[in-house]
C-alpha cells in the first residue's frame, strides 16, 4: 500500500488515502449494533429500577422529582451512547408529551400515590403499591421509544412525540405487565 507521498506506478505522487482503513462515520457492523442495543436496553432496565425505587421515597413531590430526574438522566445516557447532542429543555418537553399520552387517570394515580404518602401508615402503604409500577413502566417505555428513534438515526431535534405516542402507549402497557417493581422495605408495626 502506498502512502500519500509515494510514487504510483506511473511515477506521479499518489494522494489517495488507503481505502481499506477508512470506515464511514455512521456505518456500524452487526456486532457493534448488537452491543449498542444491548447497552441501551441495560440502561433502560437499570433506569426503570431506579425510577421504581425513587417512587418509594416517603416525601410527597420529592419522589416525583426523583423519578423525573431518573428519566432525564436515562435520555442523557442514551444520547451519549448514540452520539446525539443532549438538551435538557427539549428532553423534558418530549417526556411531558409522551407521559400525557398514557392518559390522565394513569398519571393522576401516580400523583395521588405521591400525595397520599402524607397520611400516616395507610398513605405510605398505598404509595408503595401503585407509584413504583407507574414510574418503572413509564421509564421503560420512554427508553424504548428513544432507542427506536436513535436506532433509526434520529436526534432530539427531529424527535416528534406526537408520532411516537402509540408506540409509547404500547410499551407502557407491556411494561406494566412485565416490569418488576422494587420490593418495599418491611413496614414496622
Amino acid at each position: 500500500m502506498s502512502t500519500p507521498f509515494e510514487s504510483s506506478p506511473s511515477g506521479a505522487p499518489s494522494t489517495a488515502a488507503p481505502v481499506a482503513t477508512v470506515k464511514p462515520p455512521n456505518k456500524t457492523t452487526e456486532a457493534e449494533e448488537s452491543v449498542r442495543i444491548a447497552s441501551a436496553n441495560t440502561l433502560v432496565k437499570n433506569a426503570s429500577y431506579w425510577a421504581g425505587g425513587a417512587a418509594l421515597l416517603p416525601v410527597p413531590a420529592l419522589d416525583l422529582a426523583a423519578i423525573a430526574g431518573v428519566q432525564v438522566k436515562l435520555i442523557n445516557d442514551l444520547c451519549k451512547l448514540y452520539g446525539v447532542k443532549f438538551s435538557e429543555h427539549r428532553t423534558t418537553k418530549i417526556i411531558s408529551v409522551l407521559l400525557s399520552s398514557v392518559g390522565a387517570h394513569r398519571l393522576l394515580t401516580g400523583a395521588v400515590s405521591s400525595v397520599i404518602k402524607v397520611i400516616p401508615l395507610v398513605g405510605s402503604l398505598a404509595g408503595l403499591v401503585s407509584l413504583p409500577l407507574v414510574a418503572s413502566s413509564a421509564t421503560y417505555a420512554l427508553g424504548k421509544v428513544f432507542i427506536k428513534h436513535f436506532e433509526s438515526g434520529g436526534t432530539l431535534l427531529n424527535f416528534d412525540p406526537e408520532s411516537t405516542k402509540k408506540y409509547f402507549q404500547e410499551q407502557f402497557a407491556e411494561a406494566k405487565k412485565t416490569q418488576p417493581v422494587p420490593a418495599a422495605a418491611p413496614v414496622a408495626a
